[in-house]
């Protein structure tokens, strides 16, 4: 793995952790601002919990879905301009 290729996957490790830790945040501020409101209910618990670990999911596997994009248009238009290089 080449030099930027390394900085670019740090990068965005770095990015998908620091997203989860945010989503995290966020869904904790949100079972504490109920728990404050009111008593929290059990479906509002399931609701908060389930609808955190689906954001969790999407942002990881975002960055997956766009480079598998990006992959396959290399089928449909390539990469090497027409003829070759000299």
């Amino acid at each position: 793995m080449g030099n930027l290729s390394a900085v670019m996957y740090n990068v965005l490790i770095f990015f998908r952790w620091g997203g989860v830790i945010v989503i995290t945040i966020g869904c904790m501020g949100v079972f504490i601002g109920e728990a404050v409101k009111s008593r929290l209910s059990p479906v509002k618990i399931i609701v908060v919990g389930s609808s955190g670990v689906l954001a969790v999911m999407v942002f990881w596997s975002l960055p997956n879905l766009a480079n598998i994009g990006r992959s396959d248009s290399t089928i449909i238009v390539p990469d090497q301009p027409i003829g070759s290089y000299r």
